[in-house]
């Protein structure tokens, strides 16, 4: 069986994969399409990716790179429906028994609040633990550039008419 059909009976009997999974089955010659991963407000959209049994049953997903490209990922905010959380690496680790995410390989993660850009943080490596809330990052190896974090400053407050008459 040649790779593309076992890549679309994969997506078929894993789990839900949106349908540039089933389309990279059928893609022509001019390269193949991403494969994307969803699942409850996060997305990740990569090369190919492996899946293993964890703990009760749970996946445990990574998701690689495509050879010119790299994995990207979306996380909409529990509790926060204008907030989430864009970003991209090598590799992509996910525990769905945990909930966290690991990239690996040049990470770059920005937070947004719709179209405002929050922060944003590169490293070798981001953990992004959604159950928490929490997001570490990690550099690795001699020779690292460090961790790198922008933090935006906030909006001023608004003026309102009242305050302008005083």
């Amino acid at each position: 069986m040649n790779r593309p059909r076992r890549l679309l009976l994969l997506c078929l009997l894993s789990w839900q994969v949106l349908p540039a999974c089933a389309d990279q089955a059928a893609q022509p010659a001019g390269g193949p399409a991403p494969v994307v991963f969803s699942r409850e407000g996060l997305e990740i959209q990569g090369g190919e990716f492996q899946v293993r049994s964890g703990r009760n049953g749970l996946r445990l997903v990574t998701m690689l790179a495509p050879a010119d490209g790299r994995v990207r990922f979306r996380i909409d905010l529990k509790g926060a429906p204008r907030r989430r959380i864009e970003g991209e690496a090598v590799r992509a680790d996910y525990d769905e028994g945990s909930e966290v995410l690991r990239l690996s390989g040049h990470a770059r993660m920005v937070r947004f609040e719709e179209a405002r850009k929050l922060d944003e943080l590169h490293a070798e490596r981001i953990v992004i633990d959604q159950r928490a809330r929490d997001v570490r990052a990690e550099q690795s190896g001699a020779g690292g550039r460090g961790v790198r974090v922008v933090i935006q400053p906030p909006r001023p407050p608004a003026v309102t008419q009242g305050a302008l008459s005083r």
